[in-house]
């Protein structure tokens, strides 16, 4: 996977869940 679609996809996952639950549940 690249960089760039990585980045894509986190910024994808923090709009559909949103910023906090993605930090939650990241750590």
């Amino acid at each position: 996977m690249t960089v760039v679609a990585r980045e894509i996809r986190i910024e994808g996952v923090v709009q559909g869940v949103g910023f906090r639950p993605f930090i939650f549940r990241l750590a």
